[in-house]
């Protein structure tokens, strides 16, 4: 166990190191701690934390795999990721760390769903990880973060819905994100990302609203 442990650290450190000069290296370094990671997780099924590293390296493989166009992979490795995680959600509820990875992961995996044209895909994913960011008690993490992270999610979900032509259902996701940003904004009003995201998700609304009222402009004439 402690070299399975040795070789999951030191891979996974080569492959971060190489991410961005070698990323076929690193993509093999990743594989390499990858199979230490499910290696553990055989050998000590309860243990939650062998888990969660597992969890972790496939969320790094399916974001190196995106990167380098691997579609296929990057799917499987963000649905693996997500499950595990999931699983770890549902055994141990007390321990919000792990909704909040599952909510980052189903965002991943929403935006992956959006920029491929699945859409159907991408509203599941965006839904799911709206519905667990906001079951997390704010009082034990900073509110402010995971606000605006979910103001983020909602500001994906308008992206989805608007690309299906449901326009109604994206006007209210983006109103949404502009309300939960602005809450998120009270806790750390002088945060720039948060500003920055806070124009975001209002100039999307804006550009919405504007294409809204000239379509309804054209049908009158």
């Amino acid at each position: 166990p402690e070299m399975l442990k040795l070789d999951l650290i030191v891979h996974n450190n080569l492959a971060s190191l190489a991410q961005h000069d070698d990323p076929q290296k690193s993509a093999a370094w990743l594989r390499r701690a990858i199979e230490a990671g499910e290696k553990l997780v055989s050998a000590f099924p309860g243990s939650p934390r062998h888990r969660a590293q597992l969890a972790q390296l496939l969320a790094n493989q399916g974001e190196l795999a995106h990167e380098r166009k691997s579609s296929s992979l990057a799917e499987h490795s963000l649905q693996s990721s997500a499950r595990v995680w999931e699983g770890l959600s549902q055994q141990f509820t007390s321990n919000e760390r792990y909704r909040l990875e599952l909510a980052t992961v189903q965002n991943r995996l929403g935006q992956f769903y959006l920029q491929h044209g699945r859409l159907p895909l991408a509203k599941s994913a965006f839904l799911d990880a709206a519905q667990e960011l906001a079951s997390v008690d704010l009082s034990h993490h900073e509110p402010a973060t995971i606000l605006s992270d979910l103001a983020s999610i909602q500001n994906n979900l308008g992206l989805c819905y608007e690309r299906m032509s449901q326009f109604d259902d994206a006007s209210l996701c983006y109103s949404r994100s502009v309300d939960v940003q602005r809450q998120a904004m009270a806790y750390d009003p002088d945060n720039p990302d948060l500003q920055m995201r806070l124009a975001l998700h209002k100039q999307n609304l804006s550009r919405l609203r504007s294409v809204g009222t000239q379509l309804e402009s054209e049908l009158t004439q």
